[in-house]
Order: structure tokens, then C-alpha cells, then sequence
């Protein structure tokens, strides 16, 4: 077992949705050191240019870096969709990213109609038109920029009518054109799934490929002889960017301010 075994993984997000790999990740390998970094300073991603994307992710991978992490996990599908080669290139440790789960989805699909919510920069970008266009023929995806979605979660009003409302503008159009999976193209709409089985009931699958990514990170560290030897379940760490981070996601976790 390498001596680098003990050291941390590094994973990173704009905010709180890198959450939901998180805990999956806790799940799959318990015994692995986490270390999370919100970029909430320049969140949404989904909002910058890819030039300012590619700038955040170097800041926060040398950060991770710096930190010993022994894998980088990109919890973001419009960072993964935009740089994922990029950076697998710059860097020599693992990287691992999140794509949006079309490939699975087109093997689900009954109807032939597959409905993907996600951002306006993971939608644009060559790697999705690529996985898109590359899937099983006569399967057609339904793409719709989640527009506001993410600081409707950043803010905690998953719960809220609003919500609702906005979520059936983006669903009921793909429902009405019978697609029956439905893909969550970013980390952040998991939380959104409860609020999102109340439009859909049985009408469509969702996708969502938080565990996914957790089995696929326990897979890579396997290949490289990097798991975990801890015989105690490892603290982790939080750290985040800009304002105060009050979500109820994260009430139970500490967060330390870091300037990135």
C-alpha cells in the first residue's frame, strides 16, 4: 500500500452541489479524508466565461494539490463538460470529473426521448454535443438550461412554490414531448429531486450520477493503490471562498474561509 494512501481526497465545486458526490463518496469508501472547496465567490459556474472557468479550476486543483490530495474530483458537469481534458493534460494525479448521464440515459429510454436539465455552459459544450451525438441512434435529447436553479439551492428555497413552478416550466415542455428520462446535467439538482418527483410521478426516470462517480473513485484508487488503509472514519475538511456559506445542506459542517 503506497504511502500516499493516507492523504486526502481533493473535490470542488462552485457550491453546495458537490454535496451530493460527497456523500455518496462517504458511502462508497467511508475511510477516505475529504477535503471540499466551494468556490461560492464566483458561483454559479454556469455564468462564467471558459477562460475565468479554467482560471478557478487551476487556483483550486493547486490549492487541493497543496493540500496532498491524491485525486482531484471536478463535482461540477460544467467544468467536466469544458476542461476535463485539459486538465487531465496539465496535471498527473487522477482526475476525476462528472458528466451528465446521456449514455445511461439512452440505454433507459423507452420512448426514444430523453430530457436533460443542466447549464447554459454544459449544454454548449463540444464534449456533451459530442456524447450527445455519439449516443444510441434515434434517441433525441431534450436539453433546458436550469436557469436560477442553483441559487434557488444555494439559498435554501428548494421547498418554496416558486420552485416548484420554475421546475414545472422546465419539465412539463419535455413530458408533453413524451420524454420519459429525465437527467440532472449538474451536481446541485440533486436536491431538487423531491420537489421534482412531485411533477413527474411516473411519467419519467431521473439520472443522477452522484454514485456513480463515488464507485468509479473507489475503482481509480483501487487501479493505483491509493485506498485507504485508515482504520477510523477520516475528518474532513470544508473551505469555501466568498460570503458565508448558511445553507441548511451543510449545518453540520465547518467551514473555513480561504482567499483563492
Amino acid at each position: 500500500m503506497s504511502n500516499l494512501s493516507s492523504n486526502p481526497i481533493g473535490l470542488f465545486d462552485s457550491g453546495i452541489g458537490g454535496f451530493s458526490i460527497f456523500t455518496a463518496l462517504k458511502k462508497i469508501i467511508p475511510r477516505e479524508k475529504i477535503i471540499y472547496v466551494l468556490d461560492n465567490k464566483y458561483a454559479p459556474y454556469g455564468y462564467l466565461t471558459k477562460s475565468k472557468l479554467k482560471e478557478r479550476s487551476i487556483e483550486i486543483i493547486n490549492f487541493l494539490i497543496s493540500k496532498k490530495s491524491k485525486t482531484i474530483i471536478i463535482a461540477c458537469n460544467t467544468v467536466t463538460t469544458n476542461l476535463i481534458n485539459f486538465l487531465r493534460n496539465k496535471y498527473s494525479l487522477p482526475i476525476i470529473g462528472v458528466e451528465p448521464g446521456v449514455v445511461p440515459a439512452s440505454l433507459k429510454t423507452k420512448t426514444g426521448i430523453v430530457g436533460v436539465l443542466a447549464t447554459r455552459l454544459t449544454i454548449s459544450s463540444y464534449l456533451f454535443k459530442k456524447t450527445s451525438k455519439n449516443i444510441i441512434k434515434n434517441v433525441r435529447i431534450i436539453s433546458k438550461e436550469g436557469k436560477n436553479l442553483i441559487e434557488i439551492i444555494e439559498n435554501d428555497k428548494i421547498e418554496k412554490n416558486s420552485t416548484l413552478k420554475v421546475l414545472k416550466s422546465l419539465i412539463n415542455p419535455m413530458i408533453k414531448e413524451n420524454a420519459d428520462v429525465l437527467v440532472l446535467g449538474c451536481t446541485h439538482y440533486t436536491f431538487l429531486v423531491n420537489q421534482i418527483k412531485k411533477i413527474i410521478k411516473n411519467k419519467m426516470t431521473i439520472i443522477d450520477t452522484s454514485e456513480a462517480i463515488a464507485i468509479q473513485t473507489k475503482k481509480i484508487l483501487n487501479n493505483v493503490r491509493l485506498v485507504s488503509n485508515s482504520k477510523e472514519n477520516n475528518s474532513n475538511l470544508f473551505f469555501y471562498t466568498g460570503k458565508p456559506i448558511k445553507s441548511k445542506i451543510l449545518i453540520n459542517e465547518k467551514l473555513r474561509k480561504i482567499k483563492i
